[in-house]
């Protein structure tokens, strides 16, 4: 074959700190939400209810297909019952961030739920699907749970 007749491709040559991409992956977290996004509060709702705001961080290999993250444990519920009828979650932020620049080509699927109830389908609350390579950066879901987040902690 003449080199003449070989066909060129176009490449693209593309020089990447991977230091300095490491670090800033290292730096990132969820970004934070104005309480006023979430509740649409006057000004006597800000004095009479009180806002709690918990964070759960977890770090999940992935040798498993399916894993579990509680957003409150049974200590939660026990010290929020002492004090309050019901808890209502107005929001769950959910992130996927690479530990390492090596590539993640996953596509996740992550499911909110009430696992008070037995049957899975009845309990699904929000489907969320993260198509996106994690090896490019982080992954982010913001789910606003205006009506279905309410749990009744104990009867009056």
């Amino acid at each position: 074959m003449d080199l003449g007749e070989m066909s060129t491709k176009s490449s693209r040559l593309e020089e990447v700190d991977i230091l300095q991409n490491l670090d800033l992956l290292n730096k990132w977290t969820i970004p934070k939400i104005d309480i006023e996004i979430i509740y649409d509060y006057g000004w006597f709702d800000k004095i009479s209810h009180k806002q709690l705001i918990k964070i759960t961080e977890q770090s999940l290999a992935l040798n498993l297909s399916e894993q579990t993250i509680r957003l409150l444990n049974i200590r939660d519920i026990e010290l929020y019952k002492l004090q309050y009828n019901f808890l209502h979650i107005g929001m769950v932020q959910i992130a996927f961030k690479p530990l390492t620049l090596k590539g993640l080509p996953e596509t996740f699927l992550a499911t909110l739920r009430d696992a008070r109830n037995l049957n899975f389908r009845q309990s699904l609350m929000v489907n969320v699907t993260v198509l996106k390579s994690v090896a490019i950066g982080t992954s982010i879901a913001t789910i606003f749970l205006p009506s279905i987040g309410t749990i009744i902690l104990h009867q009056l």
